[in-house]
């Protein structure tokens, strides 16, 4: 039985209906506001909604002056070259291929990589073509997760690693790092207060996001209490690709 949606409505499966769907929404953003507040239909009733704006206490945990010495000592159990050394050939691109999301989900979550199987080759290039042609940021973030295989923590890698824009990964060591605890569900107003909470570290300290996601990762891996901890890059719930 399709997912419903609403009333005598059903889950949209074309790449049209997905958009038509993200068209429905719309964002409105306070002057002094951080995150926007996206408005959506409640209870399939029509009415318009507003999330609360729940601002997260996203704190380093060590002083800034040690981001380049935390990243120094990464050291990641799967090689990483392979995925920057293509960067500049998916940029001029505009698109991922297959292959190249293949490659990518096996480094981020090789126990569930095998999904990705599940996707046409020409559909991964048009999503992947769409997120990085967006001009919107939630459009940007969301339409990768309608990929197989590819849930919030490999949608944040494929835009880390391959868009011109500065984004940090998704992933519970780096989370902790910060002093916020994993969430049961990601939304978009989560992603985007971590963006530019990451964003404005690099900024200050004239680092690259590659820098400072290799500094959250160690210093998570040599300072984080074991019983935290649940496998490499993972998180533990349905969006754990």
């Amino acid at each position: 039985m399709p997912d419903i949606v609403g009333p005598g409505k059903h889950k949209p499966t074309s790449l049209r209906g997905i958009a038509n769907n993200y068209a429905k929404a719309s964002t409105t953003e306070e002057p002094d506001a951080v995150i926007p507040h996206v408005r959506v239909c409640a209870g399939g009733a029509g009415q318009p909604a507003f999330l609360p704006r729940m601002p997260m206490k996203m704190k380093l945990r060590f002083p800034e002056s040690e981001i380049k010495e935390w990243a120094k000592k990464y050291e990641y159990p799967r090689e990483e070259t392979s995925l920057i050394d293509i960067r500049p050939d998916v940029q001029r691109a505009g698109f991922l291929t297959k292959e190249q999301l293949r490659l990518l989900a096996r480094w981020k979550a090789p126990r569930s990589a095998g999904h990705v199987e599940k996707n046409n080759p020409e559909y991964v290039k048009e999503i992947t073509s769409w997120s990085f042609s967006a001009r919107g940021e939630r459009s940007r973030i969301e339409v990768l997760t309608i990929l197989d295989g590819v849930h919030w923590p490999s949608a944040s890698v494929i835009l880390h690693l391959y868009h011109e824009e500065k984004y940090p990964i998704l992933d519970f060591r780096a989370l902790w790092s910060i002093g916020v605890d994993m969430p049961n569900q990601y939304s978009f107003q989560f992603w985007w207060e971590y963006v530019q909470f990451c964003r404005a570290i690099a900024e200050r300290n004239s680092i690259d996001m590659r820098m400072l996601d290799r500094a959250l990762w160690q210093y998570s891996k040599e300072k984080q209490s074991a019983q935290h901890l649940e496998g490499p890059r993972l998180t533990s719930n349905k969006s754990s690709a």
